[in-house]
Protein backbone atom coordinates (compact mmCIF):
# COMPACT_ATOMS: atom_id res chain seq x y z
CA UNK A 1 0.00 0.00 0.00
CA UNK A 2 1.40 3.42 -0.96
CA UNK A 3 0.68 6.95 0.20
CA UNK A 4 -1.78 8.96 -1.87
CA UNK A 5 0.52 11.95 -1.84
CA UNK A 6 2.33 12.56 -5.10
CA UNK A 7 5.96 13.59 -4.66
CA UNK A 8 7.18 15.59 -7.62
CA UNK A 9 10.56 15.30 -9.27
CA UNK A 10 12.66 17.71 -11.32
CA UNK A 11 10.96 16.34 -14.46
CA UNK A 12 7.58 17.73 -15.42
CA UNK A 13 4.84 15.11 -15.17
CA UNK A 14 7.06 12.60 -13.34
CA UNK A 15 6.31 11.81 -9.71
CA UNK A 16 6.38 8.96 -7.22
CA UNK A 17 4.55 7.63 -4.21
CA UNK A 18 6.11 5.91 -1.21
CA UNK A 19 4.70 2.67 0.18
CA UNK A 20 4.66 1.81 3.89
CA UNK A 21 7.83 -0.27 3.32
CA UNK A 22 9.52 2.89 1.91
CA UNK A 23 9.42 1.51 -1.64
CA UNK A 24 9.19 4.19 -4.34
CA UNK A 25 6.75 3.64 -7.20
CA UNK A 26 7.11 5.98 -10.17
CA UNK A 27 4.26 7.41 -12.28
CA UNK A 28 3.90 9.81 -15.17
CA UNK A 29 0.98 12.08 -15.98
CA UNK A 30 -0.04 13.59 -19.31
CA UNK A 31 -3.10 14.66 -21.27
CA UNK A 32 -4.65 12.15 -23.64
CA UNK A 33 -5.71 13.07 -27.17
CA UNK A 34 -9.25 13.80 -25.93
CA UNK A 35 -7.94 16.24 -23.29
CA UNK A 36 -8.29 14.03 -20.23
CA UNK A 37 -5.61 13.77 -17.57
CA UNK A 38 -4.03 10.31 -17.46
CA UNK A 39 -1.80 8.83 -14.79
CA UNK A 40 0.38 5.86 -15.79
CA UNK A 41 2.37 3.65 -13.45
CA UNK A 42 5.92 3.03 -14.77
CA UNK A 43 7.44 0.84 -12.06
CA UNK A 44 9.27 0.55 -8.77
CA UNK A 45 12.70 1.82 -7.76
CA UNK A 46 13.67 -1.75 -6.80
CA UNK A 47 12.92 -2.80 -10.36
CA UNK A 48 15.50 -0.35 -11.68
CA UNK A 49 13.05 2.41 -12.67
CA UNK A 50 14.51 5.91 -12.35
CA UNK A 51 13.23 9.47 -12.92
CA UNK A 52 15.16 9.96 -16.18
CA UNK A 53 13.65 6.79 -17.64
CA UNK A 54 10.13 7.92 -16.66
CA UNK A 55 10.73 11.29 -18.29
CA UNK A 56 11.88 9.58 -21.47
CA UNK A 57 8.77 7.36 -21.55
CA UNK A 58 6.54 10.44 -21.05
CA UNK A 59 8.27 12.30 -23.88
CA UNK A 60 7.87 9.32 -26.20
CA UNK A 61 4.13 9.17 -25.50
CA UNK A 62 3.65 12.90 -26.01
CA UNK A 63 5.70 12.92 -29.22
CA UNK A 64 3.73 9.99 -30.60
CA UNK A 65 0.46 11.77 -29.81
CA UNK A 66 1.58 14.98 -31.49
CA UNK A 67 2.86 13.36 -34.69
CA UNK A 68 0.37 10.55 -34.91
CA UNK A 69 3.14 7.96 -35.07
CA UNK A 70 6.56 7.39 -33.65
CA UNK A 71 9.26 9.03 -35.79
CA UNK A 72 11.90 6.65 -37.22
CA UNK A 73 14.65 8.58 -35.43
CA UNK A 74 12.95 8.11 -32.07
CA UNK A 75 12.46 4.41 -32.74
CA UNK A 76 16.12 4.06 -33.61
CA UNK A 77 17.22 5.92 -30.50
CA UNK A 78 15.18 3.64 -28.29
CA UNK A 79 17.62 0.93 -29.22
CA UNK A 80 20.89 2.80 -29.43
CA UNK A 81 20.74 6.02 -27.42
CA UNK A 82 22.35 4.65 -24.24
CA UNK A 83 26.02 4.97 -23.52
CA UNK A 84 25.61 2.13 -21.07
CA UNK A 85 24.16 -0.75 -23.11
CA UNK A 86 25.01 -4.17 -21.65
CA UNK A 87 27.02 -5.01 -24.78
CA UNK A 88 29.22 -1.96 -24.23
CA UNK A 89 29.59 -2.83 -20.57
CA UNK A 90 30.72 -6.37 -21.36
CA UNK A 91 33.17 -5.12 -24.01
CA UNK A 92 34.66 -2.76 -21.43
CA UNK A 93 34.91 -5.64 -18.95
CA UNK A 94 36.49 -7.92 -21.56
CA UNK A 95 39.12 -5.40 -22.70
CA UNK A 96 40.19 -4.70 -19.12
CA UNK A 97 40.21 -8.32 -17.97
CA UNK A 98 41.62 -10.25 -20.93
CA UNK A 99 45.26 -9.86 -19.85
CA UNK A 100 44.68 -10.98 -16.28
CA UNK A 101 41.74 -13.40 -16.33
CA UNK A 102 42.58 -16.82 -17.75
CA UNK A 103 38.88 -17.68 -17.97
CA UNK A 104 38.00 -14.66 -20.10
CA UNK A 105 37.49 -16.69 -23.30
CA UNK A 106 34.99 -18.93 -21.52
CA UNK A 107 33.33 -15.82 -20.08
CA UNK A 108 32.98 -14.34 -23.57
CA UNK A 109 31.54 -17.57 -24.97
CA UNK A 110 29.00 -17.71 -22.15
CA UNK A 111 28.06 -14.06 -22.66
CA UNK A 112 27.69 -14.43 -26.43
CA UNK A 113 25.62 -17.61 -26.16
CA UNK A 114 23.28 -16.63 -23.34
CA UNK A 115 23.33 -13.02 -22.17
CA UNK A 116 23.98 -11.06 -25.36
CA UNK A 117 20.83 -12.24 -27.14
CA UNK A 118 18.61 -11.18 -24.26
CA UNK A 119 20.33 -8.14 -22.73
CA UNK A 120 22.89 -6.94 -25.30
CA UNK A 121 21.03 -3.83 -26.49
CA UNK A 122 19.39 -3.11 -23.13
CA UNK A 123 20.51 0.07 -21.41
CA UNK A 124 21.72 -0.55 -17.87
CA UNK A 125 19.41 2.23 -16.68
CA UNK A 126 16.42 0.30 -18.09
CA UNK A 127 17.36 -3.13 -16.80
CA UNK A 128 14.71 -4.30 -14.32
CA UNK A 129 14.26 -7.09 -11.82
CA UNK A 130 11.43 -8.37 -14.01
CA UNK A 131 13.78 -8.62 -17.02
CA UNK A 132 16.15 -10.86 -15.09
CA UNK A 133 13.38 -13.00 -13.65
CA UNK A 134 12.02 -13.58 -17.15
CA UNK A 135 15.53 -14.61 -18.20
CA UNK A 136 15.71 -17.10 -15.31
CA UNK A 137 12.30 -18.51 -16.24
CA UNK A 138 13.38 -18.95 -19.86
CA UNK A 139 16.75 -20.57 -19.08
CA UNK A 140 15.50 -22.97 -16.40
CA UNK A 141 13.60 -24.80 -19.14
CA UNK A 142 16.89 -25.94 -20.66
CA UNK A 143 19.53 -25.64 -17.94
CA UNK A 144 20.06 -26.74 -14.35
CA UNK A 145 19.48 -24.14 -11.60
CA UNK A 146 23.20 -23.93 -10.85
CA UNK A 147 23.94 -23.12 -14.51
CA UNK A 148 21.23 -20.44 -14.62
CA UNK A 149 22.71 -18.93 -11.46
CA UNK A 150 26.07 -18.84 -13.24
CA UNK A 151 24.49 -16.85 -16.08
CA UNK A 152 22.97 -14.24 -13.76
CA UNK A 153 26.15 -14.22 -11.70
CA UNK A 154 28.16 -13.32 -14.78
CA UNK A 155 25.76 -10.48 -15.58
CA UNK A 156 26.16 -9.18 -12.04
CA UNK A 157 29.95 -9.42 -12.23
CA UNK A 158 30.32 -7.36 -15.40
CA UNK A 159 27.87 -4.72 -14.17
CA UNK A 160 29.57 -4.48 -10.77
CA UNK A 161 32.98 -4.06 -12.44
CA UNK A 162 31.58 -1.24 -14.58
CA UNK A 163 30.10 0.50 -11.52
CA UNK A 164 33.29 0.10 -9.47
CA UNK A 165 35.28 1.61 -12.33
CA UNK A 166 33.20 4.76 -11.89
CA UNK A 167 31.54 4.56 -15.30
CA UNK A 168 28.03 5.04 -13.94
CA UNK A 169 26.39 5.81 -10.62
CA UNK A 170 23.64 3.24 -10.24
CA UNK A 171 22.74 0.27 -8.08
CA UNK A 172 23.65 -3.20 -9.36
CA UNK A 173 20.10 -4.41 -9.75
CA UNK A 174 21.16 -8.03 -10.34
CA UNK A 175 22.21 -8.23 -6.69
CA UNK A 176 18.52 -8.02 -5.77
CA UNK A 177 17.77 -11.26 -7.60
CA UNK A 178 17.60 -14.36 -5.44
CA UNK A 179 19.59 -17.31 -6.86
CA UNK A 180 17.55 -20.30 -7.93
CA UNK A 181 17.44 -23.06 -5.34
CA UNK A 182 19.89 -25.87 -6.11
CA UNK A 183 18.90 -29.37 -5.09
CA UNK A 184 22.00 -31.53 -4.76
CA UNK A 185 20.31 -34.29 -2.78
CA UNK A 186 20.86 -36.66 -5.66
CA UNK A 187 23.48 -36.56 -8.38
CA UNK A 188 22.35 -39.17 -10.89
CA UNK A 189 24.97 -41.84 -11.56
CA UNK A 190 25.14 -45.36 -12.94
CA UNK A 191 25.35 -48.44 -10.75
CA UNK A 192 27.92 -51.14 -11.58
CA UNK A 193 25.15 -53.19 -13.16
CA UNK A 194 24.09 -50.23 -15.31
CA UNK A 195 27.68 -49.55 -16.36
CA UNK A 196 27.98 -53.13 -17.65
CA UNK A 197 24.68 -52.69 -19.46
CA UNK A 198 26.00 -49.53 -21.15
CA UNK A 199 29.26 -51.20 -22.21
CA UNK A 200 27.26 -54.05 -23.72
CA UNK A 201 25.15 -51.59 -25.72
CA UNK A 202 28.16 -49.85 -27.31
CA UNK A 203 30.64 -52.72 -27.65
CA UNK A 204 29.98 -53.26 -31.37
CA UNK A 205 31.16 -49.73 -32.12
CA UNK A 206 34.82 -49.60 -31.10
CA UNK A 207 35.13 -45.83 -31.37
CA UNK A 208 32.02 -45.21 -29.27
CA UNK A 209 33.11 -47.93 -26.83
CA UNK A 210 36.50 -46.29 -26.25
CA UNK A 211 34.83 -42.87 -25.94
CA UNK A 212 32.45 -44.25 -23.29
CA UNK A 213 35.27 -46.06 -21.47
CA UNK A 214 37.30 -42.87 -21.26
CA UNK A 215 34.39 -40.84 -19.92
CA UNK A 216 33.69 -43.38 -17.21
CA UNK A 217 37.32 -44.16 -16.31
CA UNK A 218 38.67 -40.60 -16.23
CA UNK A 219 35.64 -38.58 -15.15
CA UNK A 220 36.84 -35.89 -17.54
CA UNK A 221 34.44 -33.53 -19.25
CA UNK A 222 33.33 -34.42 -22.76
CA UNK A 223 35.52 -31.91 -24.58
CA UNK A 224 38.55 -32.96 -22.55
CA UNK A 225 38.08 -36.61 -23.47
CA UNK A 226 37.55 -35.86 -27.15
CA UNK A 227 40.78 -33.83 -27.31
CA UNK A 228 43.06 -36.43 -25.73
CA UNK A 229 46.22 -36.44 -27.81
CA UNK A 230 48.74 -39.22 -28.41
CA UNK A 231 51.50 -36.82 -27.38
CA UNK A 232 49.87 -36.35 -23.97
CA UNK A 233 49.88 -40.04 -23.05
CA UNK A 234 52.70 -41.85 -21.24
CA UNK A 235 52.02 -45.55 -21.67
CA UNK A 236 55.01 -46.50 -19.49
CA UNK A 237 53.33 -45.15 -16.35
CA UNK A 238 49.75 -45.30 -17.70
CA UNK A 239 48.93 -41.64 -17.32
CA UNK A 240 47.75 -38.81 -19.56
CA UNK A 241 47.44 -35.04 -19.52
CA UNK A 242 43.83 -33.88 -19.91
CA UNK A 243 42.76 -30.39 -20.89
CA UNK A 244 39.96 -28.97 -18.76
CA UNK A 245 38.35 -26.43 -21.08
CA UNK A 246 35.92 -25.20 -18.45
CA UNK A 247 38.68 -24.25 -16.00
CA UNK A 248 41.23 -23.50 -18.72
CA UNK A 249 43.78 -25.81 -17.11
CA UNK A 250 45.43 -29.22 -17.54
CA UNK A 251 45.79 -32.07 -15.08
CA UNK A 252 47.17 -35.60 -14.95
CA UNK A 253 44.91 -38.65 -15.00
CA UNK A 254 45.79 -42.33 -14.68
CA UNK A 255 44.32 -45.30 -16.54
CA UNK A 256 44.24 -49.08 -16.14
CA UNK A 257 45.71 -51.89 -18.26
CA UNK A 258 42.51 -52.52 -20.23
CA UNK A 259 42.21 -48.87 -21.22
CA UNK A 260 45.91 -48.76 -22.07
CA UNK A 261 45.41 -51.56 -24.60
CA UNK A 262 42.34 -49.92 -26.11
CA UNK A 263 44.10 -46.57 -26.48
CA UNK A 264 47.18 -48.13 -28.02
CA UNK A 265 45.06 -49.97 -30.61
CA UNK A 266 43.05 -46.85 -31.49
CA UNK A 267 46.14 -44.73 -32.01
CA UNK A 268 47.86 -47.42 -34.10
CA UNK A 269 44.83 -47.89 -36.36
CA UNK A 270 44.13 -44.20 -36.86
CA UNK A 271 47.66 -42.79 -37.22
CA UNK A 272 47.81 -41.27 -33.75
CA UNK A 273 44.27 -39.89 -34.00
CA UNK A 274 41.91 -41.18 -31.32
CA UNK A 275 38.53 -40.43 -32.93
CA UNK A 276 37.39 -40.14 -36.54
CA UNK A 277 33.87 -38.86 -35.81
CA UNK A 278 33.27 -35.34 -34.57
CA UNK A 279 32.65 -34.63 -30.90
CA UNK A 280 29.03 -33.75 -31.68
CA UNK A 281 28.47 -37.04 -33.52
CA UNK A 282 29.86 -39.11 -30.66
CA UNK A 283 27.91 -37.13 -28.09
CA UNK A 284 24.63 -37.66 -29.98
CA UNK A 285 25.28 -41.39 -30.44
CA UNK A 286 26.04 -41.86 -26.75
CA UNK A 287 23.07 -39.73 -25.67
CA UNK A 288 20.80 -41.88 -27.83
CA UNK A 289 22.08 -45.06 -26.13
CA UNK A 290 21.62 -43.53 -22.69
CA UNK A 291 18.05 -42.51 -23.52
CA UNK A 292 17.20 -46.00 -24.76
CA UNK A 293 18.73 -47.70 -21.75
CA UNK A 294 17.86 -45.44 -18.83
CA UNK A 295 15.48 -42.61 -19.72
CA UNK A 296 12.40 -44.32 -21.12
CA UNK A 297 9.28 -42.81 -19.58
CA UNK A 298 11.12 -39.80 -18.15
CA UNK A 299 10.21 -36.30 -19.26
CA UNK A 300 12.89 -34.26 -21.01
CA UNK A 301 12.67 -31.57 -18.33
CA UNK A 302 13.29 -34.15 -15.57
CA UNK A 303 16.99 -33.29 -15.36
CA UNK A 304 17.34 -34.66 -11.86
CA UNK A 305 16.61 -38.25 -12.83
CA UNK A 306 17.67 -38.42 -16.47
CA UNK A 307 20.98 -40.00 -17.38
CA UNK A 308 22.92 -37.77 -19.76
CA UNK A 309 26.50 -37.82 -21.04
CA UNK A 310 27.64 -35.61 -18.13
CA UNK A 311 26.22 -38.25 -15.74
CA UNK A 312 29.25 -40.40 -16.58
CA UNK A 313 31.44 -37.81 -14.88
CA UNK A 314 29.21 -38.01 -11.79
CA UNK A 315 29.41 -41.81 -12.00
CA UNK A 316 33.23 -41.69 -11.88
CA UNK A 317 33.26 -39.45 -8.79
CA UNK A 318 30.42 -41.29 -7.08
CA UNK A 319 32.15 -44.67 -7.28
CA UNK A 320 35.40 -43.15 -6.03
CA UNK A 321 33.47 -41.96 -2.96
CA UNK A 322 31.67 -45.28 -2.54
CA UNK A 323 35.08 -46.99 -2.51
CA UNK A 324 36.36 -44.73 0.28
CA UNK A 325 38.60 -42.46 -1.79
CA UNK A 326 39.61 -39.41 0.32
CA UNK A 327 37.60 -36.33 -0.64
CA UNK A 328 40.70 -34.27 -1.50
CA UNK A 329 41.89 -37.01 -3.83
CA UNK A 330 38.51 -36.94 -5.57
CA UNK A 331 38.83 -33.17 -5.89
CA UNK A 332 42.22 -33.60 -7.57
CA UNK A 333 40.99 -36.33 -9.94
CA UNK A 334 37.93 -34.28 -10.90
CA UNK A 335 40.05 -31.11 -11.25
CA UNK A 336 37.55 -29.17 -9.14
CA UNK A 337 38.73 -25.67 -8.30
CA UNK A 338 36.43 -25.50 -5.27
CA UNK A 339 36.18 -28.32 -2.69
CA UNK A 340 32.47 -27.50 -2.26
CA UNK A 341 31.89 -28.97 -5.74
CA UNK A 342 33.42 -32.23 -4.52
CA UNK A 343 31.66 -32.38 -1.16
CA UNK A 344 28.39 -33.46 -2.80
CA UNK A 345 29.92 -36.92 -3.22
CA UNK A 346 31.01 -37.29 0.41
CA UNK A 347 27.61 -38.59 1.46
CA UNK A 348 28.07 -41.62 -0.82
CA UNK A 349 30.95 -42.96 1.26
CA UNK A 350 29.91 -46.28 2.78
CA UNK A 351 31.40 -45.39 6.12
CA UNK A 352 31.00 -41.62 6.15
CA UNK A 353 31.69 -41.21 9.87
CA UNK A 354 30.85 -44.81 10.85
CA UNK A 355 34.47 -45.91 11.28
CA UNK A 356 35.26 -42.89 13.45
CA UNK A 357 32.31 -43.55 15.76
CA UNK A 358 33.33 -47.22 16.05
CA UNK A 359 36.89 -46.18 16.92
CA UNK A 360 35.61 -43.98 19.75
CA UNK A 361 33.84 -47.05 21.15
CA UNK A 362 37.05 -49.08 21.05
CA UNK A 363 38.87 -46.61 23.27
CA UNK A 364 36.04 -46.52 25.80
CA UNK A 365 34.73 -43.11 24.83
Amino acid sequence: MSTKKRITTKYSGVFYRIAIDNEKTYYISYRTEDGKNKELKIGKYSEGVREAYCNQKRNEIITKQRLGEEPPLIAKKKKNNSQHAIDKIFNYYYENKKLHNRHIKADKASYDNHLKKVFGTTALERLTVEDIRKFQTMKIKSYAPKTVNNFTGQLSTIIEFYIQEGKIKIDNIVKRIKPLKIDNNREQYLTLKEIKKLYKAVEDDNELYVFTKLLLNTGARLQGVYNISFNHIDFSVKSMIIKDFKNDSTYRMFFNEELSTLLDERFRENKNKLFKRSQTQLQKLLAKKLNELFNLGLKIEDRKNRIVVHSLRHTFASHLAINETPIFTIQKLMNHRDISSTMRYAKLSKNAGENHINNLGKIGF
